[in-house]
């Protein structure tokens, strides 16, 4: 699904100030993992997203994690990392493939997507070069809403995780209880099944089982 549309490129403007978050009432929240965000380096920016003008202000914030650190590394649009298929050494066996339940629904076509592993998912996506293993998986955004690499999927013990990767409209997911989460850029958060991921202005489904 490689999208060969070429986007008119604009400047994107500075990002607006972050809008404290509104009270909620407690409820179950997601979990999330704290970690690093290493920026970009100076001079590369996806200039061709267009900015929401309207983002969502009611929202939750994503909580303090007590483990587990995710790190993220900078993306270099245009510039794709080949996938790197190494054996097994002499004193490894390859594990059996573990068979996932998770699979996201795109929207308009309804095309099922089944998620094994890692899946970087955008307009344009590129590998960063910790998960070279990972799947690429460009959309169609009329809007472009949708950043070049917007978002990294993973499924870890039968959990589906997603992470910002410095997006310029961000990701809300939208729990089956019609709450909202703010997922911030360097963390993680877990998506429960059925929610909807808000991916700028392009949404998916989130299934399981």
């Amino acid at each position: 699904m490689q999208n060969d549309e070429n986007p008119f490129l604009i400047s994107t403007p500075p990002p607006a100030p972050a809008a404290p978050a509104a009270p909620h009432e407690p409820h179950d929240e997601p979990v999330v993992d704290t970690g690093t965000f290493i920026t970009l380096p100076p001079g590369i920016v996806d200039s061709g997203t267009l900015r929401v003008s309207a983002p969502r202000v009611e929202r939750v914030a994503t909580p303090a994690a007590e483990a587990g650190e995710i790190v993220f590394f900078p993306v270099v649009p245009g510039i794709p990392v080949a996938r790197i298929a190494a054996g097994p050494t002499e004193n490894e066996t390859r594990a059996e493939p573990t068979v996932s339940r998770w699979r996201i629904i795109l929207p308009r076509s309804g095309q099922i997507v089944p998620l094994t592993g890692a899946l970087y998912i955008g307009r344009n996506p590129a590998r960063t070069a910790e998960r070279q293993d990972a799947e690429l998986l460009a959309v169609d955004d009329p809007a472009k809403s949708l950043s070049k690499t917007h978002a990294l999927l993973e499924v870890e013990n039968d959990v589906l995780w997603v992470h910002d990767l410095d997006s310029t409209n961000g990701i809300f997911i939208v729990e089956p209880d019609a709450s909202v989460v703010d997922v911030e850029p360097g963390r993680r958060a877990a998506v429960p099944a059925g929610a909807e991921l808000e991916l700028g202005e392009y949404i998916v489904r989130a299934e399981h089982g």
